[in-house]
């Protein structure tokens, strides 16, 4: 039995108890990073070990951090993305999906948009400020959305299940 490790640019190496499901990085010198583990927990780590253990609701399938709000969302299984506020230490009111479980969360870089690959083959796209549902994009047939990525524009791309991935230019109406 080989305890799992993080390797951090050959300087450090940490283990975890589990199976990482997904991590990111919150610093820029790479001394502070968060894992998204298979036991339902969220371990904040530094350069010294272990920081923080603390445990998600439900079983989680992606993470990524608003740096504009100090906020994690935590896509997970069933229709709730947990959001844990880093500066008060406690997990704010969830975002309620129309999807049966959320498999991908990714911040847009340059305007903070939420968005959610979803159970159902769809995206959608939320205010984290407002916590409100800015548009749902019907992408597959599919049923899984696996990954989402965008760059400084409105250039989305997204992956599903099946190995095939669609990049797509959607125009949202300017409504002042």
């Amino acid at each position: 039995w080989y305890q799992r490790r993080v390797r951090e640019a050959v300087v450090s190496t940490q283990s975890t108890d589990h199976e990482v499901v997904a991590f990111h990085i919150l610093s820029d010198d790479w001394k502070k990073i968060v894992l998204l583990q298979s036991n339902r927990y969220i371990e904040f780590q530094t350069q010294d070990g272990i920081y923080y253990r603390t445990r998600v609701p439900t079983f989680g399938r992606d993470l990524c951090y608003y740096d504009r709000a100090a906020e994690l969302f935590i896509g997970a299984t069933g229709p709730k993305v947990y959001r844990l506020n880093l500066c008060k230490g406690t997990f704010m009111n969830p975002i309620e999906t129309v999807s049966t479980g959320v498999n991908v969360t990714h911040i847009h870089p340059q305007h903070s948009l939420l968005m959610l690959g979803t159970d159902s083959g769809t995206v959608e796209c939320w205010d984290p400020r407002s916590r409100s549902r800015c548009a749902t994009l019907a992408v597959a047939n599919t049923k899984n959305i696996t990954c989402v990525k965008s760059n400084k524009t409105l250039e989305l791309a997204v992956g599903t299940e099946s190995g095939r991935s669609s990049c797509m230019i959607f125009v949202l109406p300017n409504l002042f």
